[in-house]
């Protein structure tokens, strides 16, 4: 997998980079004309300098040993 400065053509997870910062992962999703990151459950609009990508997701099924299911009450609230 390379980086480059092109915008993924697709939805999917990829790596994304914005100078001055450490590369992260996200899911992108096209609306309309629109790339939009998944960013904590919003969509938002920004620029990457960078971009590499999709990552495939996994196609086998989660399993855990936890005695719970992760679920909203283990999210803290945005602070603001």
């Amino acid at each position: 997998m390379r980086w480059t400065t092109e915008k993924p053509s697709a939805t999917g997870w990829y790596w994304y980079h914005v100078r001055g910062t450490i590369p992260q992962i996200a899911k992108l999703v096209w609306l309309g004309s629109a790339l939009y990151v998944v960013h904590h459950g919003l969509l938002e609009r920004f620029p990457a300098d960078r971009w590499a990508g999709p990552i495939p997701e996994p196609n086998e099924e989660v399993k855990s040993d936890l005695p719970y299911q992760a679920g909203p009450q283990d999210v803290a609230a945005p602070r603001h």
